[in-house]
């Protein structure tokens, strides 16, 4: 039977693990993870102006070290993403230190709690996203639209529905779409998929 995958279940990974899947559905699922994996994003990211925050995988040894790299100027604030949620549960402040670095401690809380997860730069401005259809090869943009969150108890980052679709100006629109298409060739990904976005100023997009 066909099914989809909507992500939010804490453990779905090894849930579909025990499946007895076909092959077929098995390879749909790779090419699915390979579609959410910062590495694949931020390669589709290249040779656009469209920038992938920066993101660091951290806990995946059990241990709360990572290193932060780089011109931390624009922000010194971070996010904590576990990896196995989706719509915003997964998502925490990480407060920053006198040192420019995230809380160590905080961090290490985070992880003993959710566990591993991905550390990344919180990126200001308006909250969008665009939906794409494709066959494997080519791709089509069906729309982008205007998302909106809310806090829920210590959730601050909850989705809450969104709004569209939305007029993009043509340069921004063949941005988003030679993304979404360089996902796909390096994938093979068939059906529809979503990339969440952040439209800030011309300097920080």
């Amino acid at each position: 039977m066909p099914f989809l995958v909507v992500g939010g279940i804490r453990g779905l990974g090894r849930i579909l693990n025990r499946l007895p899947l076909s092959n077929e559905k098995l390879s749909q699922l790779r090419t699915a993870r390979e579609m959410q994996d910062s590495g694949t994003l931020r390669n589709a990211c290249l040779g656009t102006p469209m920038r992938f925050p920066e993101s660091w995988g951290v806990g995946e040894s059990g241990s709360a070290n990572f290193q932060v790299s780089g011109n931390h100027s624009e922000s010194n604030t971070y996010l904590f993403k576990q990896r196995d949620q989706c719509g915003g549960f997964g998502v925490n402040w990480v407060l920053p230190n006198p040192t420019r670095r995230p809380d160590p401690q905080l961090l290490s809380e985070l992880m003993q709690i959710h566990g591993p997860g991905i550390l990344q730069k919180w990126i200001s401005g308006r909250l969008l996203g665009s939906s794409f259809l494709s066959n494997g090869k080519e791709v089509a943009l069906l729309g982008t639209y205007r998302g909106s969150f809310t806090r829920v108890g210590d959730r601050p980052f909850i989705y809450n529905g969104s709004s569209g679709p939305i007029f993009l100006e043509d340069p921004i629109q063949q941005q988003i779409l030679s993304i979404g298409s360089k996902l796909v060739k390096e994938t093979g990904y068939r059906g529809v998929f979503n990339l969440d976005w952040i439209m800030g100023t011309s300097s920080d997009r």
